[in-house]
């Protein structure tokens, strides 16, 4: 079953990039809204359609699946179902909107364990205006542009390393601390950044801000399948299709720099604390 679903959303992802996305993007015919309930991040109609698109495609051809997407009221039917596909029609809608080149569609399926968790069994993230097709499925291995992808593995010191973070927890001085650590980079697309650190292009990503299962899912299964450990920063188990769509942090690194950045980041915080809690 992950083989053939895997084979549709990578069919999905490119008929709504050619059919929806990429018209709009090309024309920059449409108009930008505030999501108030996200921290004012922008959409469009391009977004909603594309979500449409990818739903009616996915649920087609898969109807007992449940799903759970950015730009649609969730349904919580999908609680109960034993495969859920969670969506990202554009991720870095900020990219799309200013005809940059770095957003993706994110789509990922979930399945249900017998422990009642869900994880990611296939995980497509397509970065069209670049023709860029990371894509996987659970025990089948990471592919770039549909073809084969191996990983080195051979660590280096975290000082030597490439980190993908958030330019908004850049800006707010979130990440003044580990200046000198590691060397850092952005991309708007939570997915991207993960697919990048999945085939290599980058050493490791982190968050320290929440992050929704949309932005997460599929990137996740990359990384595991590229053999990089993915939890948060507390060094738990992500999983998926819960009621609240939120997680509150993220690493994603091979096992050596996994153990090395909670290292790193639990001085910081211990720092921190003693520096707020000294007197003035």
């Amino acid at each position: 079953m992950h083989k053939q679903a895997l084979h549709h959303a990578i069919n999905t992802a490119k008929q709504v990039a050619d059919d929806v996305i990429m018209p709009g993007w090309s024309t920059q015919n449409f108009t930008v809204e505030c999501k108030p309930d996200q921290g004012n991040s922008p959409v469009t109609e391009i977004d909603r359609e594309a979500e449409a698109f990818i739903r009616e495609s996915l649920l087609t051809a898969f109807p007992d699946h449940g799903f759970l997407g950015e730009e649609s009221r969730d349904n919580p039917a999908r609680l109960d179902k034993k495969y859920v596909w969670i969506v990202d029609p554009i991720d870095g809608t900020r990219s799309f909107i200013k005809k940059g080149n770095r957003f993706t569609i994110s789509i990922g399926l979930v399945e249900r364990q017998k422990d009642g968790t869900y994880i990611p069994v296939v995980g497509v993230v397509y970065a069209p205006v670049q023709n860029r097709l990371f894509s996987a499925a659970r025990g089948m291995g990471l592919s770039l542009d549909e073809k084969p992808i191996g990983r080195n593995t051979s660590p280096k010191p975290l000082s030597e390393q490439l980190a993908m973070i958030s330019l908004t927890e850049q800006k707010k001085g979130l990440l003044d601390g580990f200046d000198g650590h590691f060397k850092m980079d952005n991309n708007p697309s939570f997915a991207h950044k993960l697919a990048l650190v999945a085939v290599g292009e980058a050493d490791f990503m982190f968050t320290l801000k929440p992050k929704s299962e949309w932005d997460m899912v599929a990137g996740h299964l990359m990384c595991e399948e590229a053999g990089i450990v993915v939890t948060d920063l507390d060094n738990n188990p992500i999983t998926y299709n819960l009621e609240k769509t939120t997680r509150p942090h993220l690493i994603a690194a091979l096992p050596e720099t996994h153990e090395a950045f909670l290292a790193t980041l639990g001085k910081e915080l211990c720092t921190e604390d003693a520096e707020s809690s000294s007197p003035a």
